[in-house]
């Protein structure tokens, strides 16, 4: 199903989600979390392929800090299911 077009497309478009649905769309497919830790390993290593120019070392910093931002979005998704199970037991 697909919620918006790319043109369409809203940051704040909220889909409303019941307890159930949002356990369920936490869980990740074996298949799913080595895909993911592929693209945050391909990432990592653009970060180290950030050049260095001396002229300008603010622009590296920035692109370093936005493919950082990028890895922490894809590592929260495979963090999400654990946290999300350990809540449900502590509230047991």
């Amino acid at each position: 199903m697909q919620l918006l077009d790319n043109e369409e497309y809203n940051y704040f478009h909220r889909v409303d989600l019941s307890d159930e649905e949002q356990k369920a769309g936490t869980v990740l497919s074996h298949l799913n979390k080595q895909l993911i830790q592929n693209i945050i390993s391909r990432i990592a290593v653009d970060i180290l392929r950030v050049p260095t120019d001396l002229d300008k070392p603010l622009q590296a910093e920035i692109q370093r800090s936005y493919l950082k931002g990028q890895i922490d979005a894809y590592k929260y998704l495979l963090d999400l299911e654990t946290y999300i199970e350990e809540n449900e037991e502590t509230s047991k």
